[in-house]
C-alpha cells in the first residue's frame, strides 16, 4: 500500500533491492525452505509468524501480489506429521486453543491486508477491469457445489459451506492473482520454477516420512498405511507430487543445452513419487512423465536433445543396477504396493452405489452428506471432511446430479479453451500442470480437497495470461 501511496519509496535503493529479491527464485526457495522446517522440525507457529511478516512487506512495500503465490501455493504443505490436525498421534498443537487463537489471528492479519492492497491496486489499474475468461465457469461450479441436494431433503448447512470452500480453494488464486500482479514483468519460468520447488519440497518429505515409518529397515515388508504426513496420506502427497512433476521437465525443454539439470531433478521427483506408493498418483504420473518426455525429445533440438537422451540412457542403466543389486530391500520397501496389486480398493461398489443414489435425485444429488457412501477414512457424518467416491465425475453426480457434472464439465470446457487458444510450447507445458488434477481425480477425488485447488487455479491463471509474460531469459 505504501508502495502505492509514495512514488519516493519505489525510487529507494533499499526498496528496489526488496522487490527484486521478493520477486526471485530465490524468495521460492525461502518460502519452501520455511515450510520445509514447519514439516519436519513441527515448527508450524515459527513458519506461520514467518509468513505473516513476510506477506505483510509484501503488502506495503511490494509493487504487486507475486511474492505470496508461493506462500498461498505451498502452504498445504506445511503441516508436520506429529501435528497432524487430526491427532493421529495423540494431542496436537492444532487441538491447543492457544495455537489456533494464533493461527486466526495471523489469519485475519494477512486477510485484511490483503484486501487493502488489492483494493488500492484495482483502484490503480483502471485499465484492467475486464472479467477473467474463466469467471462463469468458476462461478456456476462454485454456486452449484454449494447447492447440491437442495431439493433432495438431505440439504444441509455444512453442504453449502464445504462447497463454497471448495469453489474457492480452486478459484481463489485464479481471481486474486488476476488483478493484483504485473503479469508483463513476470518470466515465463516463474510458474515452472515454483512446481519444480514444490517438486523438491515434496520429495524431501516423503523421504523423511519413509525414514521415521521405517520404510527402509523393516524386516516384514512395509505397510503404506504408515505413509501419511500433517496433511495428508499417501494419496494426498502422491497428488501433490504429481502436480508438480511437470516443472523441472518442462524447465529441461526451455532450458535447451541446461535443460538436462532439470531432467535430473524432474527423475530426482519421480522416483520420490513411487515411494508415496499411492497407485493412483504413480498411474498418472506416469501418464504425465511420458507426455513430457515425448514433448522434451520433440521440442529439443541439437546439443540439447543430445543431453536430455544421455541424460536419460544413463538414468535407465542406473536404475537397472540398483534394481539388480538391491532387489531385495526394494521388494520390502514396496511391499505394500505389491500387495495392494490391483485391488479396486471397493471402486466398483462405490460407483455402483453412487450411480443408484443419483437415481433418486438426478436433478441436484443429494448433497456431500447424506449417501452413506464408503470413504476413505471415518464415515462419522459428524466431520466436515465428507466422503471420496473415487472418481469426481460420479461424485459430481450424486453429490450435484446432473446440473453439477454439466457445470463441471463447462469449466473442464473453458480450462482446455483457454490453452488452445492461439497454443505454443510454453502454454502446452502449464497444460500438463494444470491438467494433473483433472487427470488425477479420475480414480481418486482429490478435485475436492482444498490444498491441490489452489495450486490448480494459479496453473490456469498462468495460461491466460502467458502472452503477456516476459521472454525466458
Amino acid at each position: 500500500m505504501l508502495f502505492d501511496l509514495f512514488e519516493n519509496i519505489r525510487n529507494k535503493r533499499f526498496f528496489s533491492f526488496l522487490n527484486k529479491f521478493f520477486r526471485s527464485y530465490f524468495f521460492i526457495f525461502l518460502i519452501a525452505f520455511i515450510y520445509l522446517l514447519s514439516n519436519l522440525f513441527s515448527f508450524e507457529l515459527f513458519a506461520y509468524y514467518s509468513i505473516m511478516i513476510l506477506a505483510i512487506i509484501t503488502f506495503l512495500f511490494c509493487e504487486d501480489l507475486l511474492p505470496t503465490i508461493p506462500m498461498l501455493a505451498m502452504g498445504y504443505m506445511s503441516v508436520s506429521r506429529d501435528n497432524n490436525p487430526f491427532g493421529f498421534n495423540g494431542d496436537t498443537i492444532f487441538q491447543t486453543k492457544s495455537f489456533l487463537i494464533q493461527l486466526i489471528i495471523i489469519l485475519v492479519i494477512c486477510f485484511l491486508f490483503l484486501i487493502a492492497r488489492a483494493i488500492f491496486i484495482f483502484i490503480k489499474n483502471k485499465e484492467n477491469k475486464q472479467f477473467p475468461r474463466l469467471t462463469i465457469g468458476f462461478g456456476v461450479l462454485t454456486f452449484v457445489l454449494a447447492i447440491g441436494g437442495l431439493f433432495s431433503g438431505f440439504y444441509e448447512i455444512k453442504t453449502f459451506c464445504y462447497g463454497l470452500l471448495v469453489g474457492v480453494s480452486l478459484s481463489v488464486g485464479y481471481f486474486v492473482y488476476y488483478y493484483t500482479i504485473k503479469w508483463e514483468t513476470i518470466n515465463k519460468e516463474y510458474l515452472l520454477l515454483l512446481l519444480t520447488t514444490i517438486g523438491v519440497l515434496m520429495s524431501i518429505e516423503i523421504l523423511n516420512i519413509n525414514i521415521v515409518t521405517g520404510a527402509f529397515t523393516t524386516e516384514d515388508g512395509f505397510s503404506r498405511g504408515n505413509l501419511y504426513s500433517g496433511w495428508g496420506n499417501y494419496n494426498n502427497i502422491g497428488c501433490m507430487a504429481a502436480m508438480a512433476l511437470p516443472g523441472p521437465f518442462a524447465l529441461a525443454i526451455l532450458k535447451k543445452e541446461k535443460g538436462w539439470i532439470f531432467n535430473l531433478i524432474g527423475h530426482f521427483n519421480l522416483l520420490f513419487l513411487f515411494l508415496t506408493q499411492s497407485r493412483n498418483s504413480i498411474l498418472f504420473g506416469l501418464v504425465l512423465y511420458l507426455g513430457l518426455i515425448i514433448t522434451m525429445l520433440i521440442f529439443t533440438k541439437n546439443k540439447a536433445r543430445l543431453f536430455n537422451i544421455i541424460t536419460l540412457g544413463s538414468i535407465l542403466v542406473l536404475v537397472s543396477i540398483g534394481l539388480i543389486i538391491l532387489k531385495e530391500e526394494v521388494a520390502k520397501v514396496f511391499a505394500s504396493l505389491k500387495n495392494a496389486g490391483f485391488d479396486d480398493s471397493n471402486r466398483f461398489n462405490i460407483y455402483i452405489e453412487s450411480l443408484i443414489s443419483f437415481k433418486d435425485n438426478p436433478i441436484l444429488g443429494k448433497g456431500f452428506y447424506n449417501n452413506n457412501i464408503f470413504q476413505w477414512g471415518s464415515s462419522d457424518r459428524i466431520t466436515f471432511i465428507p466422503p471420496r467416491y473415487h472418481n469426481t465425475y460420479i461424485q459430481m453426480l450424486c453429490t450435484s446430479g446432473v446440473i453439477g457434472l454439466l457445470a463441471y464439465i463447462y469449466h473442464r470446457y473453458q480450462t482446455i479453451t483457454i490453452i488452445f487458444d492461439k497454443v505454443n510450447i510454453t502454454k502446452i507445458l502449464y497444460g500438463f500442470a494444470a491438467l494433473s488434477l483433472p487427470l488425477l481425480s479420475l480414480l481418486d477425488c482429490h478435485f475436492f480437497n482444498l490444498g491441490p485447488g489452489l495450486l490448480y487455479g494459479i496453473c490456469l491463471l498462468f495460461i491466460e495470461k502467458e502472452k503477456e509474460l516476459s521472454i525466458i531469459r
